[in-house]
């Protein structure tokens, strides 16, 4: 049929090649998703060489990619794309790579992920982010969150592992049911539980650079402040901390 172009531009005057097609199939529909940069805010498409017949184009969807934390600044995510955390601002990502009796151990995540990955964020209590797609990501190899990308039934016990899901500032034990789209949940071996827990497991985020382990737990009151990478802080400045398991802002 000949060469078609999509176009993106910020300002509606000058416009950049997104993706070129040559050839489409021309007896079924043929659907696309591209990742459009966050300061774009127009889109065409332009026939630039026909040869023959006529394309028709069908509706398109601008979709953002959003979340929204509980109210103790904690939500877990699995995107259907690729997700870039390098610039992240405002809030932190983070995979976890061990459990120890009543602790889930996380590490901060600062580049790109996979689709399909779970992972917790967090950040202000009760705020919405918009996160940054892009075009590939890696593998969370040591990661053991699993995430949902549909509707998924999940169990209590399954085997020999134990399922946990996010409660407000802990992992709770999941009673039978379904986790969302778009959510994640942790599989723990029974067998490291500790024996006559509550069925509480509170949250450990180790600092990738200096070791410092910043501790989210409803049993710690040691007034010693942490900000979101886990390092401990005197003085705080403007930002967001963590005091006695809790977030608080300094403006």
């Amino acid at each position: 049929p000949g060469e078609f172009k999509v176009q993106t531009s910020t300002d509606g005057e000058k416009y950049n090649d997104l993706k070129t097609y040559t050839e489409i199939n021309t007896k079924s529909t043929q659907t696309e998703t591209l990742l459009l940069d966050t300061d774009v805010r127009y889109v065409k498409w332009i026939y630039t060489e026909k040869s023959s017949g006529n394309v028709g184009l069908g509706n398109i969807k601008v979709e953002k990619i959003t979340t929204t934390f509980n109210a103790s600044g904690f939500t877990t995510f699995c995107s259907n794309y690729p997700l870039d955390f390098t610039e992240a601002e405002g809030y932190t990502a983070w995979q976890v790579t061990g459990t120890s009796d009543d602790a889930i151990t996380f590490e901060k995540i600062t580049g790109t992920i996979a689709a399909g990955q779970g992972i917790l964020l967090m950040g202000n209590a009760s705020e919405t982010i918009t996160l940054t797609a892009c075009a590939s990501g890696e593998t969370l190899s040591s990661n053991m969150l699993v995430g949902t990308q549909t509707a998924t039934a999940v169990t209590t016990v399954n085997g020999d592992y134990t399922n946990f899901g996010l409660s407000g500032d802990a992992f709770v034990k999941i009673n039978d049911g379904t986790i969302p789209a778009g959510k994640a949940y942790l599989p723990v071996e029974t067998s490291n539980l500790p024996t006559g827990g509550d069925a509480r497991m509170r949250l450990v985020f180790m600092d990738e650079t200096t070791g410092i382990e910043a501790i989210e737990a409803t049993t710690v009151e040691n007034d010693v402040i942490y900000n979101l990478s886990g390092q401990r802080v005197v003085n705080p400045a403007k930002g967001i901390f963590i005091k006695n398991g809790k977030k608080f802002i300094v403006r």
